[in-house]
C-alpha cells in the first residue's frame, strides 16, 4: 500500500513545508499535552488564569523551538 500527496509548486509551498513537518507538529502536541498532565497531576505554581496562560504560551514556544517549527509558517 502506497499513499502519495500532491502539491503544485510553487503556489502550494506553505502546505508543502507544513506536510513535511507533520511529525513535528504532532510531537509538539504530544509535549505540550504531557506538560500539562504534568501540571494538573502535581500540581503547579500559577496563581491566576493569566500566569497559567502565559506559562502555557511559553511552553508551546519552548517545545516549537526545539523542534525548529513556527507558528509564522501558517498562513
Amino acid at each position: 500500500m502506497e499513499g502519495i500527496l500532491k502539491f503544485k509548486l510553487p503556489q502550494d509551498q506553505n502546505e508543502f513545508d507544513i506536510a513535511c513537518k507533520a511529525m513535528k507538529w504532532a510531537l509538539t502536541s504530544w509535549d505540550l499535552d504531557q506538560w500539562l498532565r504534568e501540571k494538573l497531576k502535581y500540581g503547579n505554581e500559577f496563581k491566576t488564569a493569566d500566569e497559567a496562560l502565559e506559562a502555557v504560551r511559553d511552553e508551546l514556544r519552548e517545545i516549537l523551538e526545539k523542534y525548529n517549527i513556527s507558528l509564522e509558517e501558517i498562513e
